[in-house]
């Protein structure tokens, strides 16, 4: 039995838990605080690794279908020590066939299979998506197999408490972990968070923009430049932004550089040259700034001007847009000049931002994508392909084609990129994407994370959903 003072890490956030389902969640923060209480069958990786699972999959065939199967993990249980067994992961995999047609999981004693009319690659990739998270649901609560588990059933607009679970396979240092909410002022800085970061009062953010840690010493920082994407979604499915010439005007008439200069006045080399952020692929687009060009092709396109587009902005400063309403601005200002204006609509919170989406009734997306792994195809896979068009059907997890992008082209080509790993495929798709430009990447989101010199053994490399299941913290004097 554990004796002595009690392991708590206090980490802090911008933000409220939203969501309670892994499934369903949708914002950052929710993902943060669930991603230490539930877990997929694989961890999303490239490859992807083996969590609830023995090893990879293997294949055969029966009958014409390629048959995908892996034993249980020996030993796992729930957070309340119910064994998870094969049923619970075919339960974790229902919505497969909504996205797969024809695809059918089933048990098979400790064993998982999936059954696919053709071969496929992706298998694992699917296995490790949030909409595969594995739960129990019991008595209105959902127990996770994670190192964490909630302390209670109820949580607090201004802090979540997770505890230890005791049915992890693995020794978790850490007794408690608590998420403590900031949120911004009026001009979308931290002021409190930096005060309670100084303090000592937080151990942990990754929550706070490079330019407002000057006041925190004796801390250590990490700065990680082009982790996100900041994009600007043209609705491909609604005129005018179905015309292909016209998103090709606006996209040439857009100076990201500029805007670039207007967010981030020390890094004005943040500016998008590729939907990748470089921590995946240097990849270009090869959209450069030409107002001549612009000005043609927007002639061309023969689309009515002035034109007034309905923009959802996403809902607060977020790691790829530190600042929103400055974007939207100058976004404005540089298209005036071209007959266009931006009308802003800015989403309330998240699940105001995810519904209007969803809804479809917008002419364009001013919001971007953190990646969870360091596999590219990721990344492309859930901003471009025609499944991850956000719909009632599909779940809302990772389905960020904003774009409403529906292109036999880049779907395959996506597809080639999975199957094969290789950085040609994906450049491959960039250069055909920045060609259709549904899509205009603006710039790249740098991460700092800030930490106390007690915290030990934090990983920052598995991306913006880090694991706290090693994470310990020696104790002060």
């Amino acid at each position: 039995m554990k004796t002595g003072p009690a392991k708590v890490l206090c980490v802090g956030v911008t933000s409220p838990l939203r969501q309670l389902d892994p499934r369903t969640a949708h914002d950052a923060v929710s993902h943060l605080v669930l991603a230490q209480v539930y877990e997929t069958p694989y961890a999303r990786s490239a490859p992807p690794v083996p969590l609830l699972v023995s090893g990879r999959l293997s294949r055969t065939s029966s009958g014409g279908a390629q048959i995908f199967s892996a034993p249980v993990r020996p030993g796992l249980a729930f957070s309340d020590g119910t064994p998870v067994t094969a049923e619970h992961l075919v339960d974790a995999l229902r919505e497969l066939p909504h996205l797969v047609p024809g695809a059918k999981v089933t048990a098979r004693g400790a064993t998982v299979e999936v059954a696919l009319s053709q071969a496929s690659e992706n298998v694992e990739h699917w296995l490790s998506k949030r909409w595969s998270t594995v739960y129990l649901e019991r008595d209105g609560r959902l127990l996770g197999t994670g190192p964490f588990m909630f302390a209670n059933e109820q949580t607090r607009d201004d802090e979540v408490r997770l505890v230890r679970n005791p049915h992890y396979r693995d020794p978790v240092p850490l007794d408690e972990l608590v998420f403590r909410v900031f949120a911004a002022d009026r001009d979308g800085r931290h002021p409190s968070l930096v005060e309670a970061m100084a303090a000592g009062e937080i151990h942990l953010t990754s929550a706070l923009p490079r330019d407002e840690l000057g006041p925190l010493q004796d801390v250590r920082k990490l700065f990680l430049p082009g982790e996100s994407t900041a994009i600007l979604f043209f609705n491909t499915q609604r005129p005018p932004f179905s015309n292909r010439l016209f998103r090709r005007g606006v996209a040439t008439a857009i100076d990201r550089y500029e805007l670039a200069r207007v967010c981030h006045p020390e890094s004005p080399d943040l500016s998008a040259r590729g939907l990748l952020p470089p921590k995946l692929c240097a990849a270009g687009d090869r959209i450069r700034h030409d107002p001549g060009e612009g000005r043609a092709l927007l002639a061309q396109a023969a689309e009515p001007l002035p034109v007034t587009l309905q923009t959802l902005v996403v809902w607060g400063p977020r790691p790829y847009i530190a600042h929103p309403v400055r974007l939207v601005r100058e976004l404005d200002r540089q298209l005036a000049a071209f007959g266009i204006r931006l009308e802003p609509v800015y989403a309330r919170d998240p699940e105001d931002y995810s519904a209007r989406i969803l809804a479809g009734d917008y002419h364009a997306v001013l919001g971007g994508w953190i990646p969870e792994s360091d596999d590219p195809v990721d990344f492309l896979e859930s901003t471009l392909s025609s499944e991850m068009i956000p719909e009632a059907r599909r779940p809302t997890a990772l389905t960020a084609n904003f774009a409403r992008w529906t292109d036999e082209t880049t779907d395959e080509l996506v597809r080639l990129s999975r199957a094969s790993s290789s950085p040609a495929d994906v450049r491959a798709v960039i250069q055909h994407v920045g060609n259709e430009a549904p899509v205009l990447p603006l710039m790249y989101g740098p991460r700092a994370i800030v930490h106390t010199r007690d915290v030990q053994n934090f990983d920052s490399t598995p991306g913006y959903v880090p694991s706290f299941a090693k994470v310990d913290l020696a104790l002060r004097a």
